[in-house]
């Protein structure tokens, strides 16, 4: 989906500048939590698409919703799952064995061809190795100083 875009100045009222057109992916992203959403109803999985009261108790609803922005913390997805546990250090084998059912949050990240993560050498070493690469670094922007490593 292509989005065309204002873009002012530095320190400049906003839309002053040229408009420029800014490529963005939310088509891919939007049907790929869909038909995540649809795979989990139909296995009997209770799920929610987009939860945005979940914070409500620990930040004030107004900062979540506040008018003209999107909510920053807000899930792609809330399920009740037995899932194994996280392995996304490179050369950790997957566990096998899942971990009690519990309420996870899910957040959908995307990567294309050509971006950055396909000239990873794990990207060229290993089978998946790009989203592998993406799946590690997703630790670090929502968690600050986490030990996960790619």
């Amino acid at each position: 989906m292509q989005v065309v875009r204002r873009v002012g100045p530095p320190g400049g009222p906003a839309g002053a500048g040229p408009v420029l057109p800014v490529e963005t992916f939310t088509g891919c992203h939007d049907g790929l939590r869909d038909m995540m959403e649809v795979v989990m109803r139909e296995a009997g999985t209770d799920v929610r698409s987009e939860p945005g009261d979940i914070f409500a108790s620990l930040i004030d609803p107004r900062v979540l919703a506040r008018p003209g922005q999107s909510p920053a913390i807000r899930p792609d997805l809330q399920a009740t799952l037995s899932m194994p546990a996280v392995a996304t250090a490179r050369g950790r084998p997957l566990a096998r064995q899942p971990l009690p059912a519990r309420r996870l949050l899910f957040d959908v990240k995307t990567t294309h061809a050509g971006h950055g993560f396909y000239l990873t050498p794990r990207a060229r070493e290993d089978q998946e190795g790009a989203v592998a690469g993406r799946a590690a670094q997703v630790w670090t922007e929502y968690l600050p100083g986490s030990c996960a490593s790619a």
